[in-house]
């Protein structure tokens, strides 16, 4: 056995693992054990054969050939026992206690721990041979050991007084009582706990005699717990509920149950236990058969209702919708429930319940399916949907006679499924023509630029834009046709295109207006100037051009085809009788009246600058050099003089004021707030003219200067 066993490493692993090695050990002593037992049975059975047969008995002493097995079989157990203690104790070092004081608690434990470790090193670093009996060294380190031991689990057993102390439930004291478990067994323990336990115990039976008060007390209305399930489903839950409440707290009994001693205090435990079991149970059965006769009657009336009904003119509901909805949710839970007696009616809607709740399914389609076939019907609409409303009429009919074990409601969902398709594409298409018509009042016909009123990309996008529309409302049309199986000759088809007709024709109103209101807000024509007249004018100019952009805005209602079959003329014609559209054209010529005025009033001021263009440069640059001035009508028999000096510079400077003048006239001018006249080319124009002036004058100046220079004779003093 020693040779088996690792010598000194026996006890040095015990800072390592010494689960393999105590397994070592636990073999050695179970084999010498059993050595020791083969000899005394063959002893005893020697000493009955010479019972049999006398001969002479056994008569040798058997402790002298065991005792030094014996020494050797005591060695081992201790160690073994330092083994256990070691490895029960490593449990420690992942405790945790919870609670007011489970941080204080959880500190002394880890301490303890920590300082147990420092006895295991000091064990396990000792230089002998444990397995060998005769070394005494061992004995006293293991003795040491084991004192050092005591102390720790006094400690332990303080901590785990306090810790149940603090509990207020026995689940948290089992709980706490399961975590040391593996001391309880120390006699230490044993004699300090009972008191404690017994604290427990009274725990476990208050827990037994409140879930018993809670039975009475509640036992009447219990679904109030369980509020999203059936009443009596919800009785069932509770019941279980309490039982799992009264288990828990025999189990928690059960943990310490060996600790506690005494089969008196079991017995009360148990007989508590089983009264409240008894409660339950006799509860159970009650409420099982109350629900199975519940189930029954409720059953029978379903099976042999009709499917559907009607609440009120034009509006079907499916029959005992809501009592079916809930008859079923009971039947989930008499499924997963069982023990529940199912009855002939229960038994045979069970059988059938998947049928049951896919017809169901089907019938809430055809209700719904069928409430908005004829609850969002139009006016205009009804007379097409006759044939189809008298269809399903006829369904519903067949419907009525049927019960929910009846056939053949499939079928006819299908034929209600297509036609209320067949409508909910009319109707959606038509929801696209109404698209079609109100986008249009978003669309732009006119839009500013820098070069003109009306930009023609934009009313060229637009117009194809109006004009893509137009071809897919015809389109819509027909489809809709298709979807009515409507005859294009019949007055309700008629009536029908009117409608759609309408809504075209506001939308295009829409856009008229628009397009109306933006001329009227924001006009902005580029006028030129040449001398003071307009370009184009006002008079002729201008207002033709308004009257272009006018007609090409209602030239865009006539890209639309005519939806209406009975009504004829093109939309253009029909909006060019409007009364709105006629005075916002009026209010556009009327702004064109007064911006003429203020025009007219902007050329008179300009006038002053006339003669400018008007006079004969040549003609009065000679009365300057026969007079020395500009002689006006009335100054016809005037003194010839011929211009001096001064008259040069007093005719230059007149120039240059003119021109300082006509530079700080304003580039651009805003008439009536919306009409601009551009003043660039005109003072371009009149700064060229005054310039040619000024060179007039400067050239005449410059040619009598060199004259001057070359001439053999001077002129007369102060004349040029």
């Amino acid at each position: 056995s020693r040779k088996f066993l690792p010598g000194q490493k026996v006890i040095q692993v015990l800072m390592s693992e010494p689960g393999p090695v105590l397994g070592e050990i636990r073999l050695v002593i179970h084999t010498l054990q059993t050595l020791k037992l083969a000899y005394t049975q063959m002893q005893t059975q020697l000493e009955l054969q010479n019972q049999a047969t006398p001969s002479r008995s056994w008569t040798f002493p058997s402790h002298l050939v065991f005792i030094h097995l014996d020494t050797f079989l005591r060695r081992l157990l201790s160690i073994q026992g330092a083994h256990f203690i070691t490895v029960r104790f490593y449990q420690l070092d992942q405790t945790i206690l919870s609670g007011v004081n489970g941080t204080l608690l959880t500190d002394v434990v880890q301490e303890a721990y920590q300082d147990f470790l420092v006895q295991v090193r000091l064990l396990s670093g000792c230089n002998c041979d444990p397995t060998d009996p005769e070394d005494q060294s061992f004995e006293l380190n293991l003795d040491q050991f084991q004192a050092q031991v005591s102390d720790l689990e006094t400690r332990l057993v303080s901590v785990l007084s306090k810790a149940l102390e603090d509990c207020s439930e026995a689940l948290s004291a089992t709980k706490l009582v399961k975590m040391f478990w593996f001391f309880l067994d120390r006699l230490l323990v044993q004699d300090q706990l009972p008191s404690y336990l017994n604290q427990l115990v009274e725990q476990v039976l208050t827990d037994l005699d409140q879930t018993e008060l809670e039975f009475y007390s509640e036992r009447e209305e219990p679904e109030r717990f369980f509020r999203f399930h059936p009443a009596a489903a919800a009785r069932l839950c509770w019941n279980r509920q309490l039982r799992r409440r009264a288990e828990e707290a025999l189990r928690s009994f059960r943990t310490i149950q060996n600790l506690c001693g005494g089969l008196a205090l079991s017995h009360l435990v148990l007989k508590r236990f089983k009264k409240i079991v008894d409660l339950l149970q006799d509860f159970r059965t009650s409420v099982r058969s109350d629900w199975s006769w519940e189930l029954e009657s409720e059953c029978g009336v379903i099976l042999n209702h009709s499917l559907i009904q009607i609440s009120h003119p034009d509006h079907l509901e499916v029959a005992c919708r809501y009592q079916l909805e809930a008859l079923l949710q009971e039947l989930r839970y008499v499924t997963r429930e069982g023990h529940v007696e199912l009855r002939p009616h229960t038994a045979r809607l069970l059988s059938c319940r998947d049928e049951i709740t896919q017809k169901y399914h089907c019938l809430k389609q055809i209700v719904v399916c069928y409430n908005q076939v004829v609850g969002g019907a139009m006016e205009v609409e009804l007379h097409l949907i006759q044939e189809h409303l008298q269809e399903l009429e006829q369904i519903l009919c067949e419907l009525q006679r049927k019960t929910w074990i009846s056939e053949g409601v499939q079928q006819q969902s299908q034929q209600v499924l297509i036609v209320h398709f067949n409508i909910r594409e009319a109707r959606s298409n038509m929801d696209a023509m109404r698209r079609i018509a109100h986008g249009w009042a978003e669309l732009d016909l006119l839009q500013r630029s820098e070069d003109s009123l009306l930009e023609s990309k934009v009313k060229d996008q637009t117009c194809r834009n109006i004009k893509t529309d137009g071809e897919q409302l015809l389109r819509l049309t027909q489809v809709n046709r298709s979807l009515y199986k409507a005859d294009e000759s019949s007055q309700a088809w008629k009536r029908y295109l009117d409608y759609i007709d309408d809504r075209v024709q506001d939308g295009l109103l829409q856009l008229l207006i628009r397009a109306l209101h933006f001329l009227t807000d924001n006009m902005s024509p580029q006028l030129q100037e040449t001398g003071s007249v307009f370009e184009p004018t006002i008079d002729g100019g201008l207002i033709n051009v308004i009257k272009i952009i006018i007609r090409d805005i209602y030239g865009a209602a006539s890209l639309i085809p005519r939806i209406s079959l009975s009504r004829h003329g093109n939309y253009q014609v029909l909006l060019q009788q409007n009364p709105e559209l006629y005075t916002r054209e009026q209010e556009v010529m009327c702004r064109l009246l007064q911006v003429k005025e203020e025009a007219e009033q902007l050329r008179a001021g300009l006038n002053r600058y006339s003669h400018l263009w008007q006079s004969d440069r040549t003609a009065v640059f000679q009365e300057f050099l026969t007079y020395g001035k500009q002689l006006g009508a009335e100054a016809v028999d005037a003194e010839r003089k011929p211009p001096t000096l001064k008259d040069f510079q007093r005719e230059i400077q007149v120039l240059l004021t003119l021109s300082s003048e006509v530079s700080q006239l304003d580039e651009v001018i805003l008439l009536n707030g919306w009409l601009q006249v551009d003043m660039r080319p005109f003072k371009t124009c009149l700064l060229s003219i005054i310039l040619d002036w000024k060179h007039m004058y400067t050239h005449r100046l410059l040619e009598s200067a060199t004259n001057r220079k070359t001439a053999p004779a001077e002129p007369e003093p102060g004349s040029l």
